[in-house]
């Protein structure tokens, strides 16, 4: 809400509670005048004033709840900023953002577990730490455009030694295996398949997203198989 809006609201609630104020205040004189100004008329007149000045200012906090909301709408982009915002700040320091990245948006995943409990702390200007690509989000949400994520051997290195594979081959069967898992919980709106080439999961757009629904089970899709990257790793 910009400062004109708030000085509206802010004149709206003078104007109603000097109103409310001044007939509390008429009211209550006026009844004590109707009993001469008895102790009894006066005390009453008091709880009167006192009770009509409560209502008032319940009364403009609603209208100030009512008003801030007017003209407020989600819409697919701020509902989708306001999801990535909170998936993003919930999940530091294990994700971050690649601030350089122009073809879409990129996140990394933290794989220096030594930091892993750096709770909330922001990496993503922080090149020091070990972190491997997690996930592009594509600029626009049409029809058949694409996320990809990533699977980088380091992160599931150990996993393959743990099962006596090659890392390559362990990351094809992940891929696999998390792509049949996302058509499973989610495929109203995506289809995924493992890349035929690259240690790489695509998923695809079944249809335009415009929806704030369609921002948030976005944002539930990408933060399901950061859960499950977890759990393979």
């Amino acid at each position: 809400m910009d400062n004109k809006e708030d000085k509206c609201i802010h004149n709206i609630e003078v104007y109603i509670g000097g109103i409310a104020a001044l007939f509390a205040i008429s009211a209550g004189v006026y009844r004590a005048a109707l009993n001469d100004f008895s102790q009894d008329a006066v005390l009453e007149a008091l709880i009167s004033i006192s009770e009509l000045i409560v209502s008032a200012l319940v009364l403009l906090v609603a209208i100030r709840s009512i008003i801030s909301n007017m003209g407020k709408k989600d819409t697919f982009d701020n509902v989708l900023k306001h999801e990535i915002d909170n998936w993003v700040n919930r999940s530091r320091p294990l994700i971050s953002e690649d601030k350089s990245f122009n073809n879409g948006t990129r996140y990394f995943r933290l794989t220096d577990h030594e930091h892993i409990f750096d709770i909330g702390k922001d990496l993503s200007d922080e090149n020091s730490y070990k972190k491997g690509q997690f996930v592009i989000i594509p600029n626009t949400f049409r029809k058949n455009d694409q996320l990809t994520f990533i699977l980088n051997k380091s992160t599931f290195l150990d996993r393959a030694k743990v099962n006596e594979t090659k890392v390559e081959a362990e990351l094809k069967i992940l891929a696999s295996k998390i792509a049949a898992c996302i058509n499973s919980n989610f495929g109203q709106y995506f289809a995924a398949s493992a890349d035929k080439h690259q240690p790489k999961i695509n998923v695809i757009l079944l249809e335009d997203f415009s929806l704030p629904e369609q921002a948030r089970s976005l944002v539930k899709m990408i933060d399901y198989v950061m859960t499950l990257y977890m759990v393979a790793a």
